[in-house]
């Protein structure tokens, strides 16, 4: 999905993908090299503990048009943790 998500949604996917642990990363600037690494480390350790299915959450906080308020993004992690 390319928009932001309400909580409720981003439960409601990962429940339809039958996800048993979700990644959330919400980088304030473009993703480089070292984020990627840090999202392939997680995922690697996630399997090695007996996860079979994590899913990323990969949500911007924001472009200069649209930011997404800290309560927003605090809701948004309580529904998904």
């Amino acid at each position: 999905m390319c928009e932001m998500m309400e909580p409720l949604t981003c439960v409601c996917v990962c429940v339809c993908v039958q996800a048993d642990a979700v990644i959330a990363f919400q980088p304030r600037q473009p993703l480089h090299n070292g984020h990627v690494m840090l999202i392939d480390d997680t995922r690697r350790v996630l399997r090695e503990h007996g996860y079979r299915n994590p899913v990323l959450l990969l949500q911007p906080i924001g472009t200069l048009e649209i930011r997404a308020t800290v309560v927003y993004r605090a809701r948004q992690r309580l529904m998904v943790v």
